[in-house]
């Protein structure tokens, strides 16, 4: 009995529950998007100090466009030239303007060397092959582009982890991993 072969990278996230799910939050996620427009400011903060010019740039995992909306406000506008917007929910795009693409983050379809930013915010932690989709970044960036990306990390959010699970020891009398 042979067995099919298995993938190289595990399956950790259903994309497709993925995309069903920011379709649905697509229009309430203006009220609990807090964090992305956070990490987007901060993008923004570090751009600002870069005497660059970006003429071709993309926003991958943009959902609400927080992205764009804290760069038009900042001196870094008039240095980013065409800035296209990414999503794997095609709900997430809608309602403004601007060039977007509904793009599944796993599989980037950029030219070799055609961009010169790249930019995510709290988006790439949802993808099964996080390094896979740094090399297609980097592969889509020319020689000297500029890749800024925030990305929840193994520390995030430790207070809110340990007053969870003071609350449940309190409630239950034991607490389950998070």
């Amino acid at each position: 009995m042979s067995r099919a072969p298995q993938p190289l990278t595990p399956r950790i996230f259903d994309r497709a529950l993925l995309r069903t799910r920011l379709d649905r939050a697509a229009k309430a996620y203006g009220q609990a998007d807090f964090l992305k427009r956070r990490a987007a400011e901060d993008i923004v903060a570090r751009l600002e100090v870069i005497m660059r010019d970006f003429p071709r740039a993309v926003d991958i995992g943009a959902r609400n466009g927080a992205f764009r909306n804290a760069l038009a406000s900042s001196d870094a506008a008039p240095r980013v030239g065409l800035l296209v917007e990414t999503e794997i929910a095609l709900g997430m795009l809608g309602g403004r303007d601007g060039p977007r693409l509904m793009v599944d983050e796993e599989q980037l379809p950029f030219a070799f060397a055609s961009l010169d930013l790249a930019v995510s915010s709290l988006a790439l932690h949802w993808t099964n092959d996080v390094i896979g989709t740094l090399i297609q970044i980097r592969r889509a960036l020319k020689p000297d582009g500029l890749f800024i990306g925030a990305l929840f990390g193994g520390a995030t959010l430790t207070e809110l982890r340990q007053s969870l699970m003071a609350a449940e020891m309190e409630l239950t009398g034991g607490a389950g991993p998070r």
